[in-house]
């Protein structure tokens, strides 16, 4: 929002600037328009903001023909309209709308005599030159000038605190933004475990149990790892990592994480990435286990956080040397297993054929469009080929009939007729499988062996 403003400021070249100054100011400065309630939603809130960003715009005088003189930032007593009263602007005969330009005579401010006695620190005001450029509005933070940007203007607005010694275990260019989340809500302690929940919710005979191994109260400490669970979960997938980190407590593994966080190896990229997902499947598995009733077994908690982090390392790049050649080796041993691949395999094809059916589908609602009432098989015509037969079409003569039972050759009919049209009849229903035109001969057959291919998959599956 303080963007819009600055466009207000500066008279950006736009319709809605035009048309605020038009309708909504009428020549006054925007810092002395009311909130009416009768105004649009989102002039109201640009309004609203005013107090935040109003000491950040500094007006550069320049001719002095669009600086409010009483409203606009450009003096070292800020705003003059919050030391000079209305009634004695008027008096002086000035209005709201003066501009800097009317206040300069002579390279002097025509200060009212009795003004410098009523409001000294006028005095301290220097008087601007003006020229022949035109004003222009700047952005002030921090005793520094700059060129009005959004980046400015969130540092300045937007409040900021120390910068802690871990930000760069859970933020980094190679994180995963879901598991960097959960990370920091873990060292946060934000998490809703049992124990923070009872402080707002204190009911008698309500049991604060773990949910993995039933015997301690649940809390952020306890989950990673002091439970058997979890740390069963963690000593499986920590021996996947070079880093040296001898430690079941997540706040022992971040501090020896700490002065090595920054640095690009791979074996201390790897190790934060292990720490985020196991934490973040870990908290996944309370909640499944909580409002679901799924259970999974550790060594299957386990073997998904390292295919989850397996998978973001092979979209990875790092330079080569030995360290990158070992962790590469710990991992594709690892994962070289044949049912980590058919698990994966199985959900490709899954996708597959739901894509193949669902284009089948849109063709099948394009050709019913189309209207076709032809089903000879006059070689002028598209033709109909069915891959299963239960049902003929009415009235088929002895020369189709043989036709039908004969072996079709796809490909070669494709390069005969303008268009081909595959179907299956099931349920006395034709379904169409592709229509083809010959420019797309060589894509529609791998399109139709995929199709045979993925509903054999489901099939036999």
């Amino acid at each position: 929002m303080s963007s819009h403003i600055w466009r207000i400021l500066v008279h950006k070249q736009s319709l809605w600037v035009k048309w605020i100054h038009t309708y909504k100011l009428d020549g006054r400065s925007i810092w002395d328009v009311s909130n009416k309630v009768t105004d649009s939603f989102i002039w109201r809130i640009v309004l609203s903001i005013r107090p935040l960003v109003r000491s950040y715009f500094i007006t550069k005088i320049g001719d002095g023909l669009t600086t409010n003189a009483w409203f606009d930032n450009w003096s070292c007593m800020g705003p003059l309209a919050a030391l000079i009263s209305r009634r004695d602007i008027c008096r002086a005969g000035f209005s709201d709308r003066s501009l800097v330009a009317d206040l300069v005579d002579h390279n002097t401010l025509g200060w009212p005599p009795d003004w410098l006695q009523k409001y000294p620190p006028l005095g301290d005001i220097n008087c601007p030159v003006i020229n022949d450029s035109h004003d222009s509005t700047v952005w002030k933070y921090n005793d520094s000038v700059f060129e009005f940007s959004v980046f400015h203007a969130w540092n300045a607005l937007r409040p900021q605190a120390g910068v802690v010694n871990w930000c760069s275990i859970v933020w980094f260019l190679q994180s995963i933004p879901g598991h960097a989340f959960m990370l920091w809500l873990t060292i946060k302690k934000k998490l809703k475990t049992q124990d923070r929940l009872h402080e707002w919710e204190k009911q008698v005979g309500v049991q604060l149990i773990c949910f993995f191994c039933k015997n301690c109260i649940e809390s952020h400490d306890h989950l990673f790892f002091e439970c058997s669970y979890t740390t069963a979960v963690w000593s499986r997938v920590s021996t996947r990592i070079t880093f040296p980190l001898n430690t079941t407590q997540y706040l022992n593994i971040i501090d020896l994480l700490i002065p090595v966080a920054g640095r690009g190896r791979v074996d201390v990229i790897v190790a934060k990435l292990v720490l985020a997902a196991t934490i973040y499947f870990a908290w996944q598995e309370r909640n499944y286990r909580c409002f679901k009733g799924k259970v999974r077994s550790d060594s299957c908690l386990a073997d998904q956080i390292m295919s989850t982090v397996r998978l973001k390392l092979l979209s990875l790049r790092f330079k080569e040397s030995p360290r990158v050649t070992e962790m590469r080796g710990i991992w594709v041993q690892v994962f070289g297993s044949n049912k980590v691949n058919e698990f994966y395999f199985s959900m490709c094809l899954e996708s597959l054929i739901y894509i193949a059916q669902l284009f089948a589908n849109i063709i099948d609602v394009w050709s019913s469009i189309l209207n076709e009432e032809d089903k000879t098989f006059d070689l002028s015509k598209p033709q109909r080929f069915y891959m299963t037969q239960k049902e003929m079409p009415e009235g088929p003569s002895e020369e189709n009939q043989a036709k039908f039972n004969t072996t079709v050759d796809v490909e070669e009919l494709i390069m005969e007729q303008p268009t081909i049209i595959i179907y299956e009849t099931v349920d006395n229903k034709d379904n169409l499988l592709f229509r083809i035109n010959p420019l797309l001969r060589f894509a529609g057959l791998c399109f139709c062996e995929v199709i045979v291919y993925s509903r054999s998959c489901k099939t036999a599956s």
